[in-house]
């Protein structure tokens, strides 16, 4: 342990000596060029795949519309958060059908998490530990591709929002570090954040959770200022959200947050015969989802979107209240796999709980000394996944937070591994407190 620590002090010094754009530039490089080779040479482009989001983009860039999602034309629809759709939406009206189309897909949704490993040294610069904490938990991301599939094809949001959920820690790791609790922060945090709604829905309690920690933080200091400040940051969240809100309340006669397919999801996941995982759901007949099924995409077709997602809530809370047993058992495996995914061969599913135990034991470390990522980390990790255990468990659904395990693992190693290697190194390694 003394040598390799000592190999990883050198290692560390030589990347500390340099500009942290130097880092951040070759794990960019690094991990664009190893992706984009693979998708080339394993041909992953002449596989065409048409989920929900690239269905609502053909159907933007052929029609204009923001709709039909499932198998069948289904009219508008509010199924998925507009962002992704939208951007891939451009790509399609730039691009003809074909495999260029689908080449550029992929390129784009490589370049989005190359840019998440890239920015880990800035971020661990932000939160006060020395670059080479963001160092190496972004080489790992990057010369390890064991999410490969999720984080090269392009036709899901989750790359997208593990983007975003990194640049909205970074920007409240700042505002924390730095006191910004005026008018003026706020309502930069509130377009963030707002924005991000936009990517995903499941930011909201990840935002709620770090609102609260916020003042927990500071309680009882200066209550009159976080007051002003969170009251200013809703309001601007609010306000950005009005064009989204207004074209769902237009299309639909409704107003809800961001997407409309809760009781879908739920449906889909708790019924007679329903399995924790995904994957196991999808090879029975009683699997009733309208993208997979063309009777359940016609009845949508027939009775609107919002009954359809009614009808399926309604079902979906019926039968939890019959099976309280069965549902607690499928909460609990789901539970289970949202933090150790199982996947398709075994040594991605022992990376994925490798890099769970790690970042577990550096998120501990860095909340026992009341550091601004522990919060941080806490936040997101208590908030993020709680709708995902009550709907059916795959391992996507965990990708926009794969980041922190690896920045947090990469701080209880480097932390673990300076200090038996150099016992002046504690002081060094000291990060930025809450």
């Amino acid at each position: 342990m003394g040598f390799l620590g000592q190999m990883i002090s050198r290692a560390a010094r030589f990347f500390d000596d340099k500009p942290i754009w130097i880092s951040c530039l070759l794990i960019f490089l690094l991990s664009v060029g190893l992706r984009f080779g693979l998708v080339v040479w394993q041909g992953q482009y002449l596989n065409f795949e048409e989920p929900e989001p690239v269905r609502i983009a053909h159907s933007l860039a052929k029609t204009g519309v923001f709709g039909n999602p499932f198998r069948m034309p289904t009219g508008p629809t509010a199924h998925t958060p507009p962002f992704v759709p939208f951007l891939l939406s451009l790509v399609y009206r730039v691009i003809g059908p074909g495999e260029h189309r689908e080449l550029a897909q992929e390129f784009l949704s490589t370049v989005v998490c190359s840019l998440q490993y890239a920015l880990l040294p800035l971020l661990a610069s932000v939160l006060g530990w020395p670059a080479r904490v963001g160092i190496f938990g972004g080489l790992f991301g990057a010369l390890i591709p064991f999410r490969f599939w999720l984080e090269t094809k392009g036709t899901f949001e989750q790359v997208y929002a593990g983007l975003a959920l990194l640049l909205l820690t970074m920007m409240t790791a700042k505002a924390w570090r730095e006191g910004r609790v005026g008018v003026g922060s706020a309502i930069v945090q509130g377009i963030a954040w707002g924005i991000g709604f936009h990517i995903s829905a499941s930011f909201l309690p990840v935002c709620l959770a770090i609102v609260a920690f916020q003042v927990l933080r500071k309680w009882p200091e200066k209550i009159e200022v976080q007051a002003r400040f969170l009251v200013a940051m809703w309001i601007t969240i609010l306000i950005v959200l009005v064009p989204w809100t207004l074209r769902n309340y237009h299309q639909f006669g409704k107003i809800f947050f961001m997407r409309d397919n809760l009781g879908l999801e739920l449906g889909v996941s708790n019924y007679d015969g329903a399995m924790a995982n995904f994957d196991d759901n999808i090879q029975t007949p009683l699997y009733r989802h309208p993208h997979g099924s063309r009777a359940e995409a016609q009845k949508v077709q027939d009775i609107g979107e919002i009954a359809y997602n009614r009808e399926r809530m309604q079902e979906a809370v019926a039968w939890i209240k019959a099976h309280p047993q069965r549902f607690l058992v499928l909460t609990a495996e789901r539970f289970f796999y949202y933090w150790f995914p199982p996947m398709q061969r075994l040594w991605q599913t022992a990376i994925y709980a490798f890099i769970t135990i790690l970042g577990a034991a550096g998120t501990w470390m860095a909340a026992r000394k009341k550091e601004i990522a522990g919060w941080l980390i806490l936040a997101i990790w208590l908030a993020f996944p709680t709708i995902y255990y009550l709907i059916e468990s795959t391992a996507r659904y965990r990708y926009p937070m794969d980041w922190t395990f690896l920045l947090m693992g990469s701080y209880a190693i480097v932390g673990w591994l300076m200090r038996e290697a150099a016992p002046d190194a504690k002081a060094e390694f000291a990060g930025g407190a809450a």
